[in-house]
């Protein structure tokens, strides 16, 4: 078999293997609740991603326990019903803005960073950035010095196509990663 034969050969093994892995990989994805235009982008670009086959969970999709006849889990409480009910391959987290900042995921970082420690939350974390966020004024040094660690993916603003394609792509990058 000729060099490029074998190359396109392995490019479908790949592309196959990526294909049946793909419905149980479980992508957890994360971002602002607020403003409200935040959360809907997110819900939105979860919607995009399902209809191509992933599988998406949005915390704020999921419904929780009450923990009494009155009172809904607290977030805290729903976070982690979301990673010990899914069990997450991934966590992808999306990021839109400067303004408010991203104060929940960086929480939901450092609960990761606990969980999994600092290795192993690094190699289930993705960031898709958009290109008009200014990291210094959005994320706490400790991100920062994170995100030297883990992929990031920045997206064009505006551009709901291309950030569904980055964040799709982000979560190919993960499914190879694990297989290979």
């Amino acid at each position: 078999m000729r060099e490029d034969e074998e190359l396109l050969e392995r490019a479908r093994s790949i592309d196959s293997a990526v294909e049946a892995a793909r419905k149980d990989f479980v992508v957890f994805l994360l971002g602002s609740g607020y403003p409200t235009r935040a959360l809907e982008l997110r819900k939105n670009a979860a919607e995009a991603l399902k209809r191509r086959g992933y599988n998406i969970v949005v915390m704020e999709e999921v419904d929780s326990v009450p923990l009494d006849d009155s009172e809904k889990a607290l977030i805290n409480d729903k976070f982690w019903e979301v990673v010990n009910e899914y069990q997450p391959s991934l966590f992808l987290i999306l990021v839109s803005q400067s303004k408010p900042p991203p104060t929940g995921v960086v929480y939901e970082l450092g609960l990761l960073v606990g969980k999994y420690g600092r290795e192993g939350a690094v190699r289930r974390i993705r960031f898709c950035i958009a290109e008009k966020v200014d990291r210094l004024e959005a994320l706490p040094r400790y991100v920062r010095e994170l995100l030297r660690e883990i992929p990031e993916y920045p997206y064009r603003d505006g551009d709901f196509d291309h950030m569904v394609s980055v964040l799709e792509d982000a979560v190919i990058a993960a499914i190879v990663e694990k297989l290979f």
